[in-house]
């Protein structure tokens, strides 16, 4: 792991959560013991915040809780509340990223590499991505996209070899028009009411 922190770890499980539902630090005791450590020297400072909330929402409204977590991983990787994450900071979420993945696997990061394939390149591949704009800066809303439209799979592809699909949003139509084809094009008939009786 290129970072000593494992708290980037226990943030990443949080948007990209295992399928068995099982941290990687129940596996591992040792990553356990330091995650531990990190947070109870954090407590009590700024820095520290809960990373995981465990509560469920009242009303059932999931998109709030999700875009919790998601404004949570972004202040974990936007320390300094700049508004952006720089090509080290972004790099630091792949990293991350890539290592829950590799631990997921029961490998190291090394292992999980595919043939052939450098971490740097990889890296670098991630960020591009990421980086829609193309100005070395990923703003909140390319972060916010990018969670939207990745899962672990696809977000982890430079680094494995596989071929992630990619959709262009902007270019999904939303409806199939074609049953509509040959209908009448007018809408429905608006009555208006007289509300002056």
């Amino acid at each position: 792991m290129g970072n000593d922190s494992v708290r980037g770890l226990k943030v990443m499980e949080t948007i990209y959560p295992s399928p068995d539902h099982k941290s990687v630090f129940d596996k591992d005791p040792k990553l356990k013991a330091k995650l531990d450590k990190e947070l109870a020297k954090a407590k009590g400072t700024d820095q520290h915040k809960e990373e995981h909330p465990d509560e469920e929402p009242i009303d059932g409204d999931m998109d709030s809780v999700i875009d919790r977590v998601v404004k949570s991983v972004w202040e974990y990787y936007d320390p300094k509340q700049k508004g952006f994450l720089d090509k080290k900071r972004g790099e630091q979420f792949f990293k991350d990223g890539f290592e829950v993945y590799a631990l997921r696997k029961g490998q190291k990061s090394k292992e999980a590499l595919g043939p052939g394939i450098k971490l740097g390149s990889a890296l670098q591949q991630c960020f591009q991505t990421m980086n829609k704009s193309g100005n070395g800066k990923i703003t909140y809303e390319e972060f916010v996209e990018y969670l939207n439209c990745y899962d672990i799979e696809e977000a982890m592809a430079p680094f494995t070899g596989q071929q992630a699909v990619t959709i262009d949003t902007t270019k999904v139509p939303m409806v199939d028009t074609s049953q509509f084809k040959g209908q009448k094009k007018e809408g429905p008939k608006l009555v208006y009411r007289n509300y002056n009786l």
